[in-house]
């Protein structure tokens, strides 16, 4: 047989031959692997906030001179001196609207009791509260406390 010969059986049985492997057989496909990522978290704790609070003051201070009730007549002593002196420390115009509230409820029969509770909590010291309200009395309600 020549080479021409041998060629075209090699190819006729071939044909039949790959049709048959495929009879009844089942084929295949590998097919890749899902790829799966793991990640892990590590829990952290959060730090607190930092809240930070500005408390801004102003101090004005005003010298309030009232001359009908200057008990040192002539002098150049204020409101605010006499309590200074006596080591009391207060915004004058705290002071000079506390002592008029003050005065106004010693007009009104109010004792000393429920004027006290008003200086202490605007920050006189228990042992400033007869001194201040001796000195609200001269400058600016004379002989009205009880």
């Amino acid at each position: 047989m020549d080479a021409r010969a041998r060629l075209a059986a090699a190819l006729s049985l071939a044909l039949p031959l790959g049709a048959l492997a495929a009879c009844g057989t089942t084929t295949q496909q590998a097919t890749p692997a899902a790829k799966t990522m793991t990640v892990t978290t590590t829990a952290r704790a959060k730090p607190a906030p930092t809240v930070t609070k500005t408390k801004v003051r102003t101090h004005v201070r005003t010298r309030v001179v009232t001359e009908e009730a200057d008990p040192n007549a002539g002098s150049a002593s204020t409101f605010e001196d006499d309590y200074e002196s006596a080591g009391i420390t207060a915004p004058i115009g705290w002071a000079t609207d506390t002592a008029a509230e003050v005065c106004a409820d010693w007009q009104t029969g109010e004792g000393t009791g429920t004027t006290d509770a008003l200086l202490l909590d605007g920050g006189i010291y228990a042992n400033h509260l007869r001194t201040f309200s001796d000195i609200i009395e001269i400058w600016f309600c004379p002989g009205d406390q009880p």
